[in-house]
């Protein structure tokens, strides 16, 4: 909040523009009458007011600032009061860079993305999520710190129910240099790995992978990854989604999936995984997102082979109770809960169909809504949409039961 200490001279020309319907600002009062003003985090002192910070206004002098900065997609920027430069829209600022992403996570309630070799993310970061060493929340991006050579990043996180409900929680995780798996954020559940159950707001590394990971996979307090073509789980397992056997959490790695692991993907409290050019799902299996729509029985705590019919699968992924899988000739499966026509069909309780879209390249899930990445670049969206998250023109409404085309308005 802007704080200014008053003066007998300006309380009495305050009230005098008051008294004729007026502003000291309108009349251009003098700025040294406010020569005492302190104007607060992003704001500036211009004319005797403090206005937020833009590129035009800066400062404690509203200076204008210029400079656009070594790259030809920077622009000129007010950064805590004092000039300098952001990127466009579309690009990341890395060092004096500005690049375009390469990868994208998306978690509860916070995002990441890698570019230039480094992870970027924003949005709540109540528990770390965000990775830059607070739990402050992050509008905007920021760097993790300490991270280089990324190629892939995940996040994952949920909302907590009974007395904390409205609040929120997540994880994210980054494979950087030599196939190294850093985790940050809550890990009440040991789902960063490390070994403890306590929250990370910087990049941790992950325990007891001896082998270089070259995928990995964040659900709700749970991970997994590919290394060596094996899958290892670590974190809450009360739905058996480490796929060890047991319903124990645990702090560090555990093996679901011993070799011919390709892909693999973590739901809310279950997990599947492409692996010998099969589909294996295991955790919570209460809408039947583990046993290919067959909801018996309720949970699965080792791999369940899942039949795709004649689709041999290429990659996965999955949801809050929903499962879906790309074939290799463009194909797409999907099976679980449907209450949401997840599955792309008129709502029931549960699944299992090949939902008819053009070919696919990569599925996406959220909680209850589905995307697909088509082979020609195109996206089609289906599932709930009560907070507007397919993208129908419509807006926010009633769940897409049929595919239909992402467009730009």
């Amino acid at each position: 909040m802007a704080t200014t200490r008053a003066r007998p001279a300006l309380v009495a020309l305050a009230a005098l523009a008051a008294a004729c319907g007026d502003t000291l600002v309108d009349q251009h009062a003098d700025p040294g009458l406010l020569a005492g003003a302190t104007c607060g985090p992003a704001l500036a002192a211009c004319n005797g007011a403090c206005v937020p910070e833009d590129a035009s206004h800066c400062g404690p002098t509203c200076a204008v600032c210029t400079a656009a900065g070594p790259d030809p997609n920077g622009v000129p920027a007010c950064i805590s009061q004092a000039c300098g430069f952001e990127c466009r829209p579309g690009f990341l600022r890395a060092g004096d860079a500005c690049e375009r992403a390469v990868a994208v996570a998306a978690g509860y309630v916070h995002t990441c993305a890698v570019a230039a070799g480094e992870v970027f993310c924003w949005g709540n970061n109540s528990t770390g999520d965000v990775g830059d060493g607070t739990t402050t929340l992050r509008a905007s991006p920021v760097k993790v710190a300490g991270l280089g050579d990324v190629t892939a990043v995940a996040a994952g996180g949920g909302e907590n129910t009974g007395a904390g409900v409205g609040t929120y929680y997540g994880h994210s995780c980054a494979i950087a240099s030599g196939g190294v798996i850093w985790c940050w954020g809550g890990n009440e559940s040991g789902q960063l790995g490390d070994g403890t159950n306590a929250q990370q707001p910087s990049p941790v590394k992950v325990a007891g992978l001896r082998d270089p990971a070259t995928a990995v996979a964040v659900g709700d307090r749970h991970t997994c990854a590919v290394a060596a073509a094996a899958v290892w789980c670590w974190g809450a397992n009360g739905s058996g989604q480490l796929g060890d056997g047991t319903t124990t959490n645990r702090l560090g790695p555990v093996q679901a999936i011993p070799s011919g692991a390709t892909a693999v993907a973590a739901g809310a409290e279950h997990a599947c995984a492409v692996a010998g050019g099969a589909l294996a799902c295991w955790g919570d299996n209460s809408s039947g997102q583990s046993n290919g729509g067959a909801n018996a029985p309720g949970i699965l705590a080792k791999p369940n082979p899942v039949a795709l019919g004649a689709i041999t699968p290429a990659s996965t992924a999955t949801g809050g109770a929903h499962s879906c899988a790309a074939g290799t000739g463009g194909e797409l499966a999907c099976f679980g809960a449907n209450d949401h026509s997840q599955l792309g069909a008129p709502p029931s309780a549960r699944g299992s169909l090949t939902v008819n879209v053009p070919a696919v390249r990569a599925p996406a899930t959220g909680l209850a809504h589905t995307c697909a990445l088509l082979a020609d670049g195109g996206v089609q969206y289906w599932g709930a949409n009560d907070r507007g998250q397919v993208g129908a023109p419509s807006g926010a409404g009633a769940a897409i039961s049929t595919p239909t085309f992402v467009s730009g308005r």
